[in-house]
């Protein structure tokens, strides 16, 4: 089997630093207790400063080719009467 966990929670910076660091903690425990699943860390591209430290912290625990970097396009919702109406431009 094969899990993906989605890692933003401790890429976007927060007033909670000692959560995140509790959930890297037990992260990375799962990690090494892990068995016969293989366990992949989701990035996201658009928080490129935590990138590196991500890596650096599970460094040990994960190949590094088991951790995976997305590039992932956020909507842009626009409900204005003028983009409903066809105009492009009202949601740049």
């Amino acid at each position: 089997m094969c899990i993906v966990i989605d890692m933003q929670h401790a890429q976007i910076e927060s007033e909670n630093r000692e959560i995140i660091c509790y959930n890297m903690l037990l992260l990375q425990s799962i990690i090494r207790n892990k068995g016969k699943y293989d366990i992949f860390l989701a990035l996201d591209s658009n928080f490129l400063n935590s990138i590196a430290y991500i890596r650096k912290i599970f460094r040990e625990v994960l190949p590094s080719e088991n951790i995976r970097v997305c590039v992932i396009h956020f909507l842009r919702i626009c409900t204005s009467k003028t983009a409903i109406l066809g105009n492009k431009r009202a949601c740049a």
